[in-house]
């Protein structure tokens, strides 16, 4: 790799190999590093950082996939649980966790729909109440 490239990384602190940040492997192959330039920036060798991306799913092109399709992914988990949870479970569930799915559902049904989500609403009234009132 060229000396100028390596000076625009930053030097991330590393006390041991396995103690190497998962982000900062992350964020050398997000910038086109391979395997062992990852290691030699990082201190530790090739088959540790290949080891620490594969452990966690990240390693091939799987988080490049991840991340392009991100949306799709989570997507997908969030239907899986809604599929999940039957009338039996909403019976069992307690009266907060109740209300606090409910107030969770109404907030992202809001910001699907292009409403507001929260008290802004009321304060870009009271703004313009008193930018009308200083303008008389």
């Amino acid at each position: 790799m060229p000396q100028a490239a390596k000076k625009q990384l930053p030097d991330l602190p590393i006390t041991r190999s396995n103690a190497i940040p998962l982000e900062t492997l992350v964020y050398y192959r997000k910038k086109g590093l391979t395997y062992e330039e990852v290691a030699k920036q990082c201190g530790c060798t090739k088959a540790n950082v290949i080891q620490r991306m594969h452990y966690h799913g990240l390693a091939d092109n799987s988080l490049d996939h991840y991340v392009n399709h991100r949306v799709d992914v989570l997507r997908y988990w969030q239907r899986k649980i809604l599929d999940s949870i039957t009338s039996d479970d909403l019976k069992k569930a307690n009266f907060s966790s109740k209300i606090m799915g409910y107030g969770i559902l109404y907030d992202k049904e809001r910001l699907e729909t292009g409403q507001s989500t929260g008290n802004i609403a009321v304060i870009i009234d009271h703004i313009e109440s008193l930018q009308r009132q200083v303008a008389r």
